[in-house]
């Protein structure tokens, strides 16, 4: 059975749940109107207590900062439900590092780790620089890839997003003592 949410401009469908985090979890979702998309969206749902909605609405307010960056996963919309839970509509982009490594192990050779590591370098470069913030939580399960063909001599390369800012920080805020890699700038 599929719920159904809204937001002022769009009605999407549940899917199927992909990932239950501590906070959250991450599901399938399509507009309702077009259920044969189901796998352009993601449906990030708030869970537990009210105390984090406050974390929920600034990590939309984030993602909607970082709106057209390519290395960062896109906010598409934010709804609100009956019981005053959240969602966070976002693009569906591949799969995570994690589960690339465990069932495609060859994608991971020297040239597309330095690819995939450029990729988030740039990612988190525009996160400090440019918004002031510290992701907080970077690991594999939260840079997303997405394998793409090449011709030869370059082997089948991996664009990477960055996803999940429910724990960044702005770097005026974080605790040096916490987070070590705050002292990235000095």
């Amino acid at each position: 059975c599929f719920d159904v949410f809204k937001s002022n401009a769009s009605n999407y469908k549940l899917g199927a749940l992909l990932g239950d985090g501590k906070f959250a979890n991450v599901n399938e979702c399509c507009l309702q109107s077009q259920p044969e998309l189901v796998d352009a969206l993601l449906a990030k749902r708030l869970r537990g207590e009210l105390s984090s909605k406050t974390d929920w609405i600034m990590e939309a307010a984030l993602l909607s900062r970082c709106a057209d960056q390519p290395p960062i996963v896109q906010l598409l919309d934010v709804c609100a439900e009956a019981d005053g839970s959240m969602v966070l509509v976002m693009e569906r982009f591949g799969r995570d590092l994690g589960q690339l490594l465990n069932t495609t192990p060859t994608l991971f050779g020297p040239f597309q780790i330095r690819g995939v590591a450029r990729q988030v370098v740039s990612a988190l470069c525009w996160l400090h620089e440019d918004v002031g913030v510290l992701h907080a939580d970077l690991k594999p399960a939260n840079i997303i890839g997405e394998v793409f063909e090449r011709s030869a001599p370059f082997p089948n390369m991996l664009r990477v997003k960055v996803s999940d800012l429910g724990s960044a920080l702005p770097l005026a805020q974080a605790d040096r003592q916490q987070c070590p890699e705050a002292d990235i700038r000095e």
